[in-house]
């Protein structure tokens, strides 16, 4: 049984409690691992239009540690990373916590020198049709 100070927690926490996804296209959160070969120094998020001040969190680790971020909606916002090491590379988006909504990522960039080395595409398919 559950103490009675637990409720009100699940109750905010229950699907029926306000939503802080950026829509029904866009994933709260996903993750992707690259291979980037020669290392890297920047880390780039494209980001769909959305609500004043949703935002979203950027994590990329790799052999040498993490490094995360917040990117708003609507824009570009990019990290600069010392000594991005070459290998497996996991990127990851989540919702920002402390935002009002979350945004959406429609893309995850690694970048070396002004180029990219590896991206992921998280923008939502075409529907068949449209």
């Amino acid at each position: 049984m559950l103490p009675l100070f637990v409720l009100p927690w699940i109750a905010l926490a229950s699907p029926t409690a306000p939503s802080m996804t950026a829509g029904a296209d866009c994933a709260e959160a996903s993750r992707a691992a690259v291979e980037v070969v020669g290392g890297y120094d920047a880390v780039r998020v494209v980001t769909a239009p959305g609500a004043p001040r949703a935002a979203l969190v950027v994590t990329v680790v790799d052999r040498d540690g993490w490094s995360s971020f917040t990117a708003r909606a609507g824009g570009t916002s990019s990290l600069s990373v010392a000594g991005g090491g070459g290998g497996a590379v996991t990127l990851a988006i989540e919702p920002d916590l402390d935002a009002p909504s979350g945004a959406c990522a429609l893309k995850l960039e690694l970048m070396r020198g002004g180029e990219v080395v590896a991206a992921v595409d998280l923008a939502p398919a075409p529907v068949a049709g449209s």
